[in-house]
Order: C-alpha cells, then structure tokens, then sequence
C-alpha cells in the first residue's frame, strides 16, 4: 500500500508539474499576443525577400507571397525602413518569384536589399500630389499633435478627417486625398497618441481606439475652428475602430455627417483570435 501511495504520489506531483508548465506557456502565449496587439512596433518584418535588381531593365525580382502578387502600385520600405522604392506593375512569374517594375528608388540601395516588405502607401509627403498644404499642430489633451491640412480646391467648408491605422503613419492617407479634393473637401491628416508622431500617453500602448478617439476629436475642434460645418470621418484599419469610436462617444458626433472606413476593425475579438492563430497559440 505503501508503494502504490508513492507511486500515486508521484503521479500527481508530475501531473501537477505539467499542468504549471502549461499553464506558464499558455500565459507567455497570450502575453506575446497582447504585447504584439498594444505596443507599438520598433521593427517591421521584411517577408519579402530580393533576389535581383536589373537597373538597366528597370525591374526587381522578389519572391512570390500575397503581397508581392497583388497588382497595382506599392511602397517597398528594406533596410528596415533605411530604404523605399516605388515598384509598378508585374512583369514576368517564375517558380517561387514575381518580377515588377522599379518606378522609382527615393532612398537607399534597392541593389543591395536582400529583404523587404510591401506597403499599401505610395506617397511620402503631400508634395507629391501637386497640391498646396500645410503643415499643422492640432491641440489634444497630451499636446500638439502633428497633422497635414490639404485645403480644398475653392474655399470649403466640407472637411474630412483622416486616421491612419495601427503601426503606420499619417503617410497612409494621402492616397484619399486627390478623391476627397474632386469631391470639394479640405482633408486633415492627423497623426494620434502612440503612432511615433503625436505626444505619447503615459503607457506608449495602443488602446485600440479606446482612448486614440479622443484626439480625433481634438482634430474635429480644430477643423470647426478653421470653419468646418461638414466634417467626414475616414478610417484605416485600427483607425476605423478609432473613428467608430469617435463618431459614439464625442460630444461632438452631431456634426460628423458621415464615415468612410478602410478595412476597419469592427470586431476586436475576431482580430485576437487571428493574431492568436498567428502566433499559433493553443486555443483554449
């Protein structure tokens, strides 16, 4: 009796040392997870790699993933974001590769990459769209907060009020800006709490719209200020969560008369749920 009480002991005393390591894991896990979701990134993964440049035939060869194939016109940041390159449309597909064309290099050796990472931006600065800008500080309640004010082709006072998304810049915007323009509307490009431009918060962590709506708001103060009457919200990604949330919770959501959104987050549970699969975490 004796033997089977230790060896019952010892089953439980393994049974209970299991338990605690699934249980750290699972904890470091979903730490991982959080981290990854609310701190601001301080790198950017290259998933693209660079096989070849042929400056002479004005083209690059990458490998072949969802971005690299997807048509159209990109940003290519490498030399994790020492580097950019506006590559065009495809040329040619190989096995594994994708050739496209280099329409122009701004900065860095695209030559001597080995990675990169494709962005849905293609313009840097408001210079570019030909139009006249200025540069702006909008007030909220963390400071001046930097923000781009393209005005309107005759005086207006339709606005629209831009939010970038999470882990992206002010930069991301400018590709509504000609659209907004035609329409009759000024565009406010802000930047918010967190993003690597605006006054941080205390904790440097996203709050996923929670708290970034806050400066939307400040933004809209600014636009009435500058004598806007009709004020649009547009939103990208996190900054559609943002804009919901500013559109619900302001004081002032009677003057947003309407809402643009960008592959918004709408349901924060679904995209935990994907991060989490991503980081191929247990389930439960």
């Amino acid at each position: 009796m004796a033997r089977r009480a230790r060896a019952l002991v010892s089953v439980a005393v393994t049974l209970g040392s299991v338990a605690t390591a699934a249980a750290l894991f699972a904890g470091a896990v979903t730490t991982r997870v959080a981290r990854t979701v609310v701190m601001p990134p301080r790198k950017r993964s290259q998933d693209t790699r660079v096989f070849s440049v042929d400056e002479a035939a004005g083209t690059v060869v990458l490998s072949s993933n969802a971005d690299s194939l997807l048509p159209g016109d990109y940003s290519f940041w490498f030399d994790q974001g020492g580097g950019h390159a506006r590559l065009g449309q495809i040329v040619d597909r190989g096995v594994g590769t994708v050739t496209r064309r280099i329409l122009a290099v701004d900065f860095g050796d695209l030559a001597a990459a080995r990675s990169g990472r494709f962005s849905g931006w293609y313009y840097l600065s408001p210079k570019e769209l030909g139009v006249p800008y200025e540069s702006v500080r909008v007030p909220t309640s963390l400071g001046l907060a930097p923000a781009w004010l393209i005005p309107a082709e005759r005086p207006s006072s339709r606005w629209v009020i831009q939010v970038h998304g999470r882990a992206t810049l002010r930069q991301e915007a400018l590709r509504a800006v000609p659209v907004f323009r035609n329409a009759g509307y000024t565009s406010l490009l802000i930047s918010y709490r967190n993003d690597g431009e605006a006054p941080p918060s205390p904790d440097r962590r996203y709050s996923l719209g929670d708290r970034e709506w806050l400066d939307v708001e400040a933004a809209i103060l600014f636009a009435l200020d500058r004598g806007a009457e009709d004020v649009v919200l547009m939103g990208w990604s996190m900054g559609g969560a943002t804009v919901l949330q500013a559109a619900t919770r302001s004081r002032l959501r009677s003057l947003v008369t309407a809402i643009v959104l960008d592959s918004p987050v709408v349901n924060w549970v679904d995209t935990l749920l994907y991060q989490g699969r991503r980081c191929r975490s247990p389930g439960p």
